[in-house]
């Protein structure tokens, strides 16, 4: 799908929200760029699952508007910017950016392909799903949680709440105490798809202690090993 493909068009239009003031907000809409990708590309690969053995279609507008029920609550005032993709996307959501899809391309596509992208969208947060299409698209969003670019979801979610560095590194070693993105890493379908994401967070947690050592300027000669006070 080109970008200049009309359907890449309208969801560009649909995924990028802008401010009163018309300074836009690309996050989601890379985000879902990436996801495509992943989906039409990467997993299907990676797990030996040939281009023809896939609804390609309708997995690619899926993956472009599986998190879209975030731009619509920006546009009605229940999130903030920065709140944009700041935690998991819920099951309303997903119903949102399913339906948003569905009237944004109903001119563009048939109503079967629609159809089954909108039922991807909605399985893919369900363990016992079987279709193919929605455990790949299931795991392209996981594999972009777990990877370098959760610094960014992380920056943005204490930058909204008022955080600094420390509450980054803080919140990351809570995560890992209650093994909180292995229980992600668990829930992706594919086995070579979790080595990836396993692969992923391993890189992230060195990035991190690294941030925590500079934090401190532990990497500096003379310097004591004490935290920094945030209170």
């Amino acid at each position: 799908m080109a970008p200049q493909d009309p359907i890449w068009a309208r969801a560009r239009e649909d995924l990028i929200v802008a401010d009163e003031h018309g300074q836009e907000e690309v996050f989601l809409w890379e985000h879902s760029q990436r996801v495509v990708r992943c989906a039409i590309e990467g997993v299907p690969a990676l797990v030996g699952v040939a281009p023809d053995e896939l609804e390609g279609d309708a997995l690619r507008v899926a993956a472009l508007y599986h998190d879209a029920g975030w731009a619509l609550q920006y546009r009605d005032g229940e999130v903030t910017r920065s709140g944009i993709l700041s935690r998991g996307t819920s099951r309303d959501q997903r119903e949102l950016g399913a339906e948003l899809m569905r009237s944004r391309l109903s001119k563009l596509l048939p109503p079967k392909t629609l159809q089954q992208a909108y039922d991807w969208i909605l399985q893919m947060d369900l363990a016992g799903v079987e279709a193919t299409e929605a455990r790949i698209l299931a795991d392209s969003e996981n594999l972009d949680w777990t990877g370098t670019l959760l610094y960014w979801r992380i920056v943005r979610r204490h930058a909204l709440e008022g955080k600094g560095v420390q509450g980054a590194i803080e919140t990351w070693q809570a995560h890992k105490q209650y093994r909180f993105w292995e229980s992600r890493i668990e829930a992706i379908h594919f086995d070579a798809v979790r080595q990836v994401a396993r692969s992923r967070l391993e890189r992230f947690d060195r990035f991190m202690q690294e941030l925590a050592r500079q934090h401190c300027c532990e990497d500096l000669p003379g310097v004591s090993t004490a935290r920094l006070d945030v209170q």
